[in-house]
């Protein structure tokens, strides 16, 4: 009888640590908190910039009208707009274009700064809109700080465009 309960508790010593182990490896571990240099900050989504409408020339004369020909680009104010504070990093957005007269590209980088050679998004003429999610870096200082710029072959084609900042990095 000895014997039997020996096994007994032989085996369920084994289940146990069967079970143990199982459920060690198969449990993912916490998640770790690792530094890094920036930390992020959600923001409810905030209209920056809208070529639409002359109101958005308040955040900076940049943000509003007019709309954006063909092969221009324009720098425009984001820290110290929408809750981006003026020592931000980057920003998450939302950029949207409307009605482009032409096949094109749409480009966000960080001002001053040199054209990236990549789109935030790509179009075809007279969609009535699309629109992207990015990050893009902002640049230094507290001026116009980040820029845009529509790019196509037709030289008299226009478009118009809308920011939505989401967060910030700092």
């Amino acid at each position: 009888m000895s014997h039997l309960l020996d096994l007994a508790r032989n085996r369920s010593f084994r289940l146990l640590a069967s079970v143990t182990i199982l459920l060690s490896v198969a449990l993912p571990a916490a998640a770790q908190v690792t530094g890094g240099p920036y930390q992020y900050y959600a923001l409810t989504p905030c209209r920056i910039a809208d070529s639409r409408n002359a109101s958005f020339t308040a955040m900076g004369p940049e943000n509003g009208p007019p709309n954006l020909p063909s092969g221009t680009g324009r720098v425009i104010k984001v820290k110290g707009n929408c809750g981006v504070p003026v020592d931000a990093a980057a920003v998450s957005l939302n950029a949207a274009i409307l009605t482009p007269t032409s096949a094109g590209f749409f480009s966000l980088w960080p001002a001053p700064g040199v054209f990236p050679v990549v789109s935030t998004i790509n179009f075809q003429a007279n969609e009535p809109g699309l629109a992207n999610g990015a990050i893009v870096p902002l640049g230094a200082g507290t001026g116009p700080d980040l820029n845009i710029v529509f790019g196509n072959a037709g030289s008299l084609a226009t478009m118009d465009f809308l920011i939505d900042v989401t967060g910030y990095f700092r």
